[in-house]
This record gives structure tokens, C-alpha cells and sequence, in this order.
């Protein structure tokens, strides 16, 4: 299925299809293999069913399409996820068996508001959402209650966000900062305005467990992408603390301080375990298909 009726009313896709248009034909200098009619159908496929592939981390890499997994029908509460395995992906029940007919997969953002998963729903794939996560007013209502924290020190007051929604979608971003690769920039960056690396590494430990509690509170399945941060988190505490760390509860405290989520373990030996026990729990049926996945649960557990 194309849409193209519908996207040929959407000026914003019209203009980008012009430029690829442009480009497609200068690359083959104006020898186009298609019409430009079923370039255009071809375009319109490419937006409405193809998945963007991600890495093990996460990560996205480029979209891509997969015949029989662009059939599977959206929902926001999915009963299958889905991993990438190479050029294969490979769907998962989340929690039983589940029939041909009754496969959902979740199409938009896990920490989107009910709005926003609408909004997208609607402009991408032209249809209004009645599963039964967008019709739990009740839900969507807690999501979007204002718990802005009054104390002066906390990250969240330095980007002006008015709800929880807004704060788990800043804190995934921020939490992209554990990953190795960005980590030294990080440092680099904020230790010439005077931030130590203690006051950083507890800042994003912070949004790490902020995130995990959004996440776990607001998503009714044991999402993929919830023990991928699990796994990452846990692992951001082996590299950047000593072993005395783990059982210094002021160090717990420093933390706590700037959570929202307000954390119940005592010092982060306790986090640590529960990282790991939510990584294995979600990643372990994953794990078969996916090498660097099985060997970082694999590094996790040795440490319980």
C-alpha cells in the first residue's frame, strides 16, 4: 500500500519528493530506470513501510524495507517486538504465543505523548488511533501531569519542559551521553565551565534512572529499547565507579537529589542488580539472534 493520493495532498512530502526527484536524476544523468509516476509510488512505499534498521545499541542506522513485517498492524500496546539481525529482522512475542491475525507492532515513539503518537499516526500513515493505550485518558493524563521539581539545582529547570513526557524525552537524549563514544567529548566539554567529573557522572546515572522509571511506569510491555538502557546503564556504573561507590550511600544521596523519579534502592550496588535483573529479563529472548546482546549479558551477570 501507497498512499499516494494521500501524500500527493502534502505539500511539505510533495517538496521532498522533487528533490529526490533532482538528485535520483542527475545521479543517472535524466536516465531514470521507472517512470517518475512509479518512483513517486515507490517513494511513497519507502515512507509508510519501511522500519528504520538500528544497531545493538539502539542506534539508527537506515531504513529499510521487510515484505512481511510492513503487513503487521500498528498498535501502541504491541504484542510483538522486533530486532534487527543483519539484512533480516526478526519479531518476538512479548509474553505468549501469539496468532497471525492479532501481531501488532508499535510503529512511533515509546515515549511520545497519546497527542503525539496521534499527530504522527495520522500525518505518516493516515489513520486515528482507538488501541487501548490512546483511549486510557486516565494514563495519558498522569503522563502529562506537571512534576516539575522547585529545587534550583536540578537539569530539568535548564530546559524550560512543563511535563513528564517532555522530561523522559530529554532525559533520553541526555542519557545517549553513556555511550563511550560521546562520553570524553562530554567531560571535555563541561569541565572547562567547572563541572567535576563526579558531579557528570551523577548527573547522568540521574536521567539514566529517571528515564528506567518513565519507561517502565509509562510502557505496558517489557520493551526492547527498556533493557537496551537497562544494559547501557549498567554498564556506564562498572566503567565510571569504584567499588567503594557502590556501597557509599552519600554518594546515593548526591544522586537522588537530582532525580525525579525518586529511587528507592540505598546505594547503587542495589541499582546495579536491578539493571541487570531488568537487562536479562527483557534481552534474554533476544539474545539467540543477537551476539552483542547475549555477550553483554553475559559480562552483566558475572557481577551478581
Amino acid at each position: 500500500m501507497s498512499h499516494s493520493q494521500n501524500f500527493n495532498s502534502d505539500p511539505l512530502f510533495m517538496a521532498g519528493f522533487e528533490v529526490v526527484l533532482k538528485t535520483v536524476s542527475q545521479f543517472l544523468c535524466c536516465r531514470l530506470p521507472i517512470s517518475e509516476s512509479e518512483l513517486f509510488k515507490l517513494y511513497c512505499q519507502i515512507q509508510i513501510n519501511s522500519f528504520m534498521i538500528t544497531d545493538a545499541t539502539g542506534a539508527d542506522l537506515a531504513p529499510g524495507i521487510f515484505k512481511k513485517a510492513a503487513c503487521l498492524d500498528h498498535s501502541c500496546f504491541p504484542n510483538l517486538e522486533y530486532i534487527f539481525q543483519g539484512r533480516n529482522i526478526v519479531c518476538i512475542p512479548v509474553n505468549k504465543a501469539v496468532f497471525p491475525n492479532e501481531a501488532r507492532i508499535n510503529y512511533v515513539d515509546q515515549l511520545a505523548s497519546t497527542a503525539q503518537r496521534r499527530s504522527e499516526l495520522q500525518s505518516r500513515y493516515f489513520f486515528h488511533c482507538e488501541c487501548p493505550l490512546c483511549l486510557d485518558v486516565e494514563r495519558s493524563d498522569n503522563v502529562l501531569c506537571s512534576a516539575i521539581y522547585p529545587d534550583s539545582l536540578s537539569y530539568y529547570k535548564l530546559f524550560g519542559h512543563k511535563s513528564n513526557v517532555h522530561l523522559a524525552q530529554v532525559c533520553r537524549a541526555a542519557s545517549s551521553g553513556m555511550l563511550e563514544e560521546h562520553i570524553s567529548g562530554l567531560f571535555d566539554t563541561f569541565q572547562t565551565n567547572g563541572i567535576t567529573t563526579c558531579m557528570l557522572v551523577n548527573s547522568l546515572i540521574a536521567c539514566g534512572l529517571d528515564l528506567l522509571h518513565w519507561q517502565s511506569t509509562w510502557l505496558p510491555w517489557p520493551a526492547f529499547a527498556t533493557g537496551l538502557h537497562a544494559c547501557t546503564l549498567a554498564g556506564f556504573l562498572l566503567r565510571w565507579l569504584l567499588d567503594a561507590d557502590f556501597t557509599c550511600e552519600l554518594r546515593m544521596q548526591q544522586i537522588k537529589q537530582i532525580c525525579a523519579s525518586e529511587p528507592d534502592e540505598g546505594n547503587l550496588a542495589q541499582v546495579l542488580c536491578k539493571l541487570i535483573l531488568v537487562a536479562d529479563t527483557i534481552l534474554s529472548p533476544f539474545a539467540p539472534y543477537d551476539d552483542a546482546i547475549a555477550s553483554a549479558l553475559k559480562r552483566l551477570n558475572s557481577h551478581l
